[in-house]
């Protein structure tokens, strides 16, 4: 019967070691899954989520890019001065220039990027996903820092030909 009750206690600590892990992988995902939302389809704002998306991969948290929130526990929202942004964050003062943006945590679980227009909301997604790839460890909502930026040129891109 001694040989019978070892059996049994060693089947059940095995039992509990395979499955504990898999338990636990599932809670952790579950944990670091984030909505990126985007306010309207635009290429500039998708390409910016996409930006968001590959920066938290890296990180190794999952991220779906959508139209609204889910259930995930962590949201970032992408969108224009126009809109409205979400219910409960409060107003986020963008700069009146063109391409501008504002980036900032609002809660402990949401961070919102707010531009003038849909060029800054992709300049201020990838200023956020500059910073998520900075950060050391998961726990990057505590470490973006708050920023509003406007260009420094009024035009982009014009290059001067230069004659040799």
């Amino acid at each position: 019967m001694k040989g019978f009750k070892k059996f049994i206690v060693c089947y059940f600590v095995l039992g509990i070691a395979l499955v504990l892990p898999a338990v636990s992988r599932a809670a952790a995902s579950a944990g670091n899954s984030v909505d990126i939302v985007v306010e309207n389809g635009s290429p500039q704002l998708t390409f910016g989520a996409e930006q968001i998306q590959r920066a938290l991969a890296q990180k190794k948290l999952t991220a779906q890019i959508s139209s609204r929130a889910s259930g995930s526990n962590i949201h970032i929202y992408l969108g224009t001065r126009a809109h409205a942004g979400p219910s409960g964050v409060g107003s986020l003062p963008v700069p009146s220039a063109a391409e501008s943006y504002a980036l900032r945590v609002s809660s402990r679980h949401v961070i919102v990027v707010k531009g003038s227009d849909t060029t800054g909301a992709m300049y201020g997604a990838l200023d956020l996903a500059e910073q998520i790839s900075w950060v050391e460890g998961n726990d990057f909502i505590s470490q973006i820092k708050p920023r509003s930026r406007s260009p420094f040129l009024k035009i982009r891109g014009i290059t001067v030909p230069v004659t040799m």
